[in-house]
């Protein structure tokens, strides 16, 4: 029996209006999510839509909660104090003024402010971790010069090693894409944008401290988990200008946070490709090209938010992460997502990959195709064995075992009692809470408490009112307060 007020899982909801009045932290607009409860209805709340921690934002506010308008204006002052200091004209101005300094000796920058330093901002910056003699050519790579942000649970921060940037960049022009929008991929845009002409390509990231290397036109602070662009308006219009030039020949990548909520990140994704269709001429109700980076462990969560999207064999790499730098001895995890058609991205044969006439895909050498499955079954990096009583091919070292009826390691415990799945609203163990019919009719909506309680304060009479205040309990005079202290004190000598 679960406790009282035990906590049942949490979802977000994206069925609400954009025009929604929803609070803003740091990050951008809040995202709505409802929590169940284990013997309670569900309620919602408002937290941040980029930090899965509340210790890296502790937004949260309930969906029925009334905030005053004192409590307004100072989160607007935090969220005001959490951005950064410095203007895009002023980065703009930084820039120009650092390239025109006679050597590399005069170029500093400082590590633990991530800031490019001119001559007379050095002294401020004396007891600080300064990089000395930055060559003009670093600037066009900014990756190589910041430190990468690797927080798990926010950034995550890993950066594309040489080969897989390559890789990526010539499957874009196999396929004829001319303007790529890179979605926390900013190695993509450095490769194009130095040394591709005959492609162009727009950056999209949450952390500021691209505007010192990349003018607006090219980047734009971007939260991908609520759409939000940190430059208003005028962010949203140089994306657009950029989609404009050539939307028939757009494609997007992205590359987010493992942590991430795959459903949110389909909504953007989605929201990116109506932006683009708006600057087609003539109808168009298709996808645009689209490359969603993710583990393969998660291939569940990505299809069942973008059916269109089929899960390639390519291993990605990545220089900072210590698991996935070398995806030959260490079999990466992370694989690509895409809508194109997997013939038509040819893998490297350099790495082993090899084309497979009955699936019609590319492969990696050790997934070996299964005439029982009629494919070729491998997702790990391991070779799959089939298992004819399980009809399937399970991984390397499994055994079939008949209490459970499946396949399991040598060494695990048939006696464990398997945990019952069973729906969070209605206790039904046919269904889960995304798909049960109850859903909508047991969680209020913002608007509806909101509704209800305003009504609830028009209706209630004036004689109801006045026994509300009767049995509100009253504050006790001053002479009262003191006549009580006497008689306490007598009490106590006697």
């Amino acid at each position: 029996m679960s406790r009282s007020g035990l906590s049942r899982g949490v979802d977000v909801c994206l069925d609400i209006p954009t025009d929604a009045d929803r609070p803003d932290c740091p990050h951008g607009p809040t995202l709505l999510f409802t929590r169940y409860y284990a013997d309670k209805k569900p309620r919602q709340f408002y937290a941040c839509s980029a930090c899965r921690d509340r210790k890296d934002c502790p937004f949260f506010q309930w969906a029925d909660e009334r905030v005053s308008e004192e409590k307004r204006k100072l989160r607007q002052q935090i969220n005001a104090m959490q951005q950064p200091t410095t203007s895009r004209d002023q980065y703009t101005k930084r820039l120009e003024k650092f390239k025109k300094l006679p050597s590399d000796k005069e170029r500093r920058f400082c590590n633990s402010c991530s800031e490019l330093l001119v001559a007379e901002e050095w002294s401020k910056h004396s007891t600080h971790n300064v990089t000395m003699g930055i060559k003009l050519q670093l600037l066009d790579t900014p990756t190589k010069l910041l430190r990468p942000l690797e927080d798990e649970k926010t950034h995550a921060q890993y950066l594309f090693t040489d080969d897989t940037t390559q890789f990526l960049v010539n499957v874009f022009e196999k396929l004829h894409l001319s303007h790529v929008i890179c979605i926390g991929t900013p190695r993509i845009h450095e490769y194009i944008t130095n040394s591709r002409t005959d492609m162009k390509s727009f950056l999209l990231d949450i952390d500021y401290r691209y505007a010192q290397f990349f003018p607006p036109a090219t980047y734009q602070r971007f939260n991908m988990f609520n759409f939000h662009f940190f430059g208003g308006h005028v962010g949203k219009t140089h994306l657009s200008r950029f989609l404009a030039t050539e939307p028939s020949n757009v494609a997007f990548i992205l590359d987010p946070p493992f942590g991430g909520i795959a459903d949110i990140l389909a909504s953007t994704v989605k929201t990116l490709w109506a932006l683009a269709r708006d600057c087609v001429v003539g109808p168009m109700d298709g996808e645009f090209p689209t490359f969603w980076v993710f583990p393969y462990f998660l291939e569940d969560h990505v299809t069942k938010a973008m059916p269109t999207l089929k899960m390639l064999d390519y291993k990605v790499e990545y220089e900072n992460h210590v698991l996935y730098k070398n995806a030959k001895k260490r079999r990466s995890p992370v694989r690509l997502f895409t809508n194109v058609a997997p013939e038509k991205v040819k893998l490297p044969a350099s790495e082993g990959y090899r084309f497979c006439k009955k699936c019609r895909r590319y492969v990696g050498e050790e997934n070996k195709h299964c005439i029982k499955c009629n494919s070729c079954t491998s997702k790990d990096g391991r070779t799959y064995t089939h298992c004819d009583q399980c009809n399937a091919c399970v991984k390397p070292g499994r055994v079939h075992c008949a209490i459970c009826d499946c396949c399991q390691p040598p060494a695990h415990d048939c006696t464990k009692a398997k945990p019952k799945t069973e729906c969070h609203i209605c206790g039904q163990q046919d269904h889960k809470r995304k798909s049960c019919p109850q859903r909508m009719s047991k969680i209020p909506t913002p608007a509806s408490v909101k509704r209800k309680s305003e009504n609830a304060d028009d209706r209630e009479s004036p004689k109801k009112r006045m026994k509300t205040e009767m049995k509100r309990p009253r504050k006790a005079s001053k002479h009262k307060k003191q006549k009580m202290t006497m008689t306490r004190k007598q009490n106590q000598k006697t």
